[in-house]
């Protein structure tokens, strides 16, 4: 099933049940605190637009020696203004919303990433986050 297909089916069974969050504004990232973090470090992401169940923090690695995008999936926001999540040193190859996800840990890698929202409602802006290298 693609995309816009499973996006729609789940806009008319989200407006079906009376909730909130289909065909809304794509979330938006403000702020990221802090920019430079190790993995364990609490990050809070202060925006608008995210979901009250279901976002998944997309980390694009921006190293020259190739570009990876790995998820940490499934975070909520109990009031659609913030996440916040412990830096993990693995992540999955997928989105939530993805079908058929290969079942691998993709490693957080040390240096420069862009830090992006994804969920029902589309993708942020994306902002910059450093990865600490380990001791």
């Amino acid at each position: 099933m693609d995309a816009s297909l499973r996006a729609g089916l789940r806009c008319l069974l989200t407006f079906a049940i009376g909730a909130a969050g289909c065909g809304g504004e794509p979330p938006v990232i403000e702020t990221i605190s802090p920019v430079t973090a190790g993995q364990g470090t609490e990050i809070t992401l202060v925006g608008s637009g995210f979901s009250s169940e279901s976002n998944d923090v997309a980390f694009h690695s921006t190293q020259e020696d190739g570009q990876q995008i790995g998820y940490l999936n499934g975070l909520a926001s109990s009031d659609g203004a913030t996440l916040v999540f412990g830096l993990p040193d693995g992540l999955s190859a997928c989105t939530t919303a993805d079908d058929i996800c290969p079942l691998i840990l993709l490693q957080l890698s040390a240096g420069e990433h862009e830090v992006f929202v994804v969920n029902e409602d589309g993708e942020s802006n994306h902002v910059a986050l450093t990865v600490a290298a380990g001791e």
